[in-house]
């Protein structure tokens, strides 16, 4: 009897295993996120964005929907208004299980290389729309969930949202 019972926690603890986790960000993780966030804004002269839990929380809660997914990528969260609040939103996928809420926002901000102001647009074949969203004037919170699901083709997943969203058709980031 306990062998069995033995047996069948081992077995809910693989499954759990290989569906994936939800990996929570250190104090120490989330200023880094900060950091890295209020460098790129303070370059182009906007306020910085402090961290929020409620937008971390909303995060995470989309994000742990990779678990039951059978989806190879995460795709943005088409529902993104937090009670009446519409949040922006960046996805980064990182290769093995190893995700860095930095990592990920230093390769957004990279993008601004491929980012033109004076016609707000991205360089030919580009993505900049990601480092638009990290600068957004408007945008004063940030919140992201980090989360790790087996049939996500890349490993490790960081999601951000941002309070309140950017990226508005025609309008410059700053």
């Amino acid at each position: 009897m306990q062998s069995a019972l033995i047996f069948a926690l081992l077995v809910l603890v693989a499954t759990a295993m290989a569906q994936g986790v939800v990996q929570d960000f250190t104090q120490d993780e989330i200023n880094s996120i900060l950091s890295a966030h209020n460098y790129a804004r303070s370059s182009v002269g906007v306020s910085g964005v402090t961290w929020s839990a409620t937008t971390a929380q909303f995060a995470k809660n989309y994000a742990v929907k990779c678990l039951s997914s059978n989806k190879v990528l995460m795709d943005h969260n088409p529902n993104r208004n937090n009670n009446g609040v519409y949040l922006g939103e960046n996805i980064y996928a990182f290769t093995g299980d190893k995700a860095s809420g930095f990592d990920a926002s230093m390769n957004w901000i990279q993008e601004s290389r491929d980012y033109n102001y004076s016609t707000n647009t991205c360089a030919p074949n580009k993505i900049c729309g990601h480092y638009t969203q990290v600068v957004w004037r408007s945008s004063t919170k940030i919140g992201c969930a980090r989360v790790k699901c087996s049939n996500i083709q890349y490993g490790a997943t960081v999601l951000c949202n941002y309070e309140p969203g950017g990226n508005y058709n025609g309008q410059k980031p700053y």
